[in-house]
C-alpha cells in the first residue's frame, strides 16, 4: 500500500511538471497561433543556465531569478529572429523552423554541457512530514505548480493586461494576428470609450462584443471608460 501511494503521489508531482510545460505551450499558441515544438529544449537550456550559475557558487534563489531574466531575454530574441519572420509562412515551413530550433538547442546544449546526467540541487528541505510517501522535492513540485496556476488565473482574470490578452485571443477576427495589437491596446485602451487602435491608425482591432458583460474585452472597455471620464 505504501508503494502504491508513493507511485501515485510521485506521478502527481511529475504530472505537475508536464502540466507546466503544456500550459506554456498553450499560452504561446494563444499569443502567436504557432506551436513551439522546441518548448522542451528551451526549458532544458534554462535549466542548464541555472545549473551553471549554482555550480559557479551562486545561491539557489539568486540563480533562479537570474535564469528567469536570461530566459525571458532568450525568448524575446527567438521571437524576433525565428518566429516573427515565419508567422505568415505555410504550416509546413513553420513546423520545419521549430523542429530545426529543437535540434539546434539540443545539439548546442549537448556540445557545451555534454550529454552526461547531472544532479541538480533542490531548494526544498530534506525532511518533511510526508517523507514516507513523497519526497520533499516531489511535494515542492506540486506546490509550485499550484502556485503558478493560481497566479496565472489571477493575472488573466483580474489584471488589465491579462484581460486584454484574453480578448485578443478570443475575439480576434480571422486572418488578423493577436500580436499586431500595439502595446497600448494590450495594457489598456487610451481613447475615450476604451477602444484599442491599430498601428496604422485604421479601424479598431478589438471588435465590440454583442454578448453579456462578463466578456473580458467588454469588462476591459468599461473599466477603461470609467478611468478616462
Amino acid at each position: 500500500m505504501e508503494a502504491f501511494l508513493h507511485q501515485v503521489l510521485a506521478g502527481l508531482a511529475t504530472g505537475g511538471i508536464y502540466a507546466s510545460l503544456a500550459l506554456a505551450l498553450v499560452m504561446i499558441y494563444q499569443a502567436t497561433h504557432l506551436v513551439n515544438f522546441a518548448q522542451g529544449e528551451m526549458a532544458m537550456a534554462s535549466t542548464y543556465i541555472a545549473w551553471s550559475l549554482i555550480n559557479a557558487g551562486m545561491p539557489y534563489w539568486p540563480a533562479f531569478l537570474v535564469t528567469v531574466a536570461l530566459s525571458f531575454v532568450l525568448g524575446i530574441v527567438i521571437e524576433r529572429i525565428v518566429i516573427r519572420p515565419v508567422e505568415n509562412a505555410p504550416v509546413l515551413g513553420v513546423v520545419t523552423v521549430f523542429i530545426a530550433l529543437l535540434v539546434i538547442l539540443n545539439s548546442v546544449t549537448g556540445w557545451i554541457f555534454t550529454y552526461t546526467i547531472k544532479s541538480f540541487p533542490s531548494p526544498f528541505p530534506k525532511e518533511l512530514a510526508l517523507g514516507r510517501y513523497m519526497s520533499p522535492h516531489e511535494l515542492g513540485a506540486i506546490g509550485v505548480t499550484l502556485i503558478v496556476l493560481v497566479a496565472l488565473y489571477a493575472f488573466f482574470r483580474f489584471t488589465p493586461l491579462g484581460l486584454a490578452m484574453r480578448a485578443a485571443a478570443q475575439i480576434e477576427p480571422p486572418g488578423r494576428h493577436p500580436r499586431r495589437l500595439d502595446a497600448g491596446a494590450r495594457l489598456g485602451p487610451r481613447r475615450r470609450g476604451g477602444r484599442g487602435r491599430r498601428h496604422d491608425g485604421g479601424a479598431d482591432r478589438v471588435p465590440r462584443p454583442e454578448h453579456d458583460g462578463r466578456h473580458p474585452a467588454l469588462r476591459l472597455r468599461r473599466g477603461a471608460g470609467r478611468r478616462h471620464r
